[in-house]
């Protein structure tokens, strides 16, 4: 009499345990209860019919990514109740322009209360400027995991949030930050040049889950440097701000600021940056200004996303990170000085407020 046929739920929690015990059968049977040579049987049936799990999950992928990531959106502020409506139709023809700027959401661990006071403050804002690092890539990052976070989840809770932006602001930019880049490097990491380069041609010449998320969204626009014939996309200029997301960072207060001014100052012939007056830099996760030199000011936009499992380790270090973000304003690119502020989340609760 043959074997009963396994389910395919049997099927994925037994391929699931055995992931989850870096690959060791025996480990995933004790865990299960099951002894060894039943279990490695489920298994190895586990791997022929891994496809039957994988058409479920495409089947149900919107409600286990974009769907689920709306219900804990909607859960935060108590409204966005449909998808993308489009976006912002307001226009302004002022020289005048009111700039807003933040950084860090790090989509899924992005503060949604806060996202949302923003839009709610910052309504008659002109630009919105976002300071890289949109999505985590916490689910192929090559550092220790601490929980699961699955690819779509990533993806959805930063479709949503540049669909929030667009609706809510005429113009939303974004350079790019090292999270942003981790697919990227994964794949390029595993695979060979011309696989890659096959990868290229079928998914129109690039990996960047932000300009897929983004790209039926007008108004989002990614902006960087060009210099020697490359993108440096963690790098703009609009007018005489700079806005960075260089990869240096201080356990002293101000230290990689104004490392990153230093290298700006050194390198701005090199790679053609205008005349400039205020830098704002993201990466950091702090929040603050200063005075530099005789013309200078040096900003850290702070972050917008949750602290992090692998900060509240016991291998201690770092400074805690500080939720804000940054206003100004620039009449026809010269930025008005007086006009730089920056917000703090630190310390104020908006989990009962529902944005209007």
């Amino acid at each position: 009499m043959p074997p009963p046929r396994r389910t395919t739920e049997q099927l994925k929690r037994a391929f699931e345990l055995v992931e989850e015990h870096g690959g060791v059968v025996a480990d995933a049977a004790r865990a299960a209860g099951v002894p060894t040579e039943t279990f490695r049987h489920t298994y190895n049936d586990a791997k022929r019919r891994r496809h039957e799990w994988d058409i479920i999950s495409r089947e149900a992928r919107a409600e286990s990514g974009y769907e689920a990531e709306r219900k804990v959106w909607d859960a935060a502020i108590g409204k966005v109740k449909d998808r993308y409506k489009g976006p912002c139709a307001r226009e302004s023809s002022d020289e005048r322009k009111r700039f807003v700027v933040f950084g860090d959401p790090h989509c899924p661990f992005q503060e949604t209360e806060f996202i949302e006071e923003i839009i709610r403050r910052e309504k008659g804002a002109d630009v919105a400027v976002v300071m890289g690092d949109s999505i985590d890539g916490y689910s192929v990052s090559r550092y220790v995991a601490y929980e699961r976070v699955p690819i779509e989840s990533e993806y959805s809770a930063m479709e949503i949030f540049y669909g929030r932006l667009s609706e809510s602001f005429p113009r939303v930019k974004r350079i790019r930050g090292n999270h942003d880049d981790r697919v990227e490097k994964n794949i390029r990491d595993r695979l060979s040049m011309d696989a890659v380069q096959a990868l290229l041609i079928m998914t129109g010449g690039h990996f960047d889950l932000v300009t897929k998320a983004t790209m039926d969204m007008p108004n989002v626009e990614g902006i960087g440097h060009r210099a020697h014939g490359k993108q440096l996309g963690w790098l703009a200029q609009i007018g005489d701000a700079i806005f960075s997301h260089a990869e240096k960072f201080s356990i002293t207060p101000g230290a990689a600021l104004r490392k990153v001014e230093e290298w700006l100052s050194d390198n701005e012939r090199i790679i053609g940056l205008e005349p400039w007056s205020v830098v704002f830099q993201a990466h950091t996760h702090q929040l603050g200004m200063f005075p530099w030199h005789a013309s200078k000011w040096l900003i850290e936009v702070g972050c917008l996303c949750k602290t992090p499992g692998y900060a509240l380790t016991a291998r201690i270090g770092g400074r805690p990170q500080r939720r804000g973000y940054v206003t100004f304003e620039q009449v026809n690119g010269v930025t008005d000085t007086n006009t730089i502020r920056i917000y703090s989340f630190d310390g104020q609760d908006f989990t009962t407020r529902a944005s209007s």
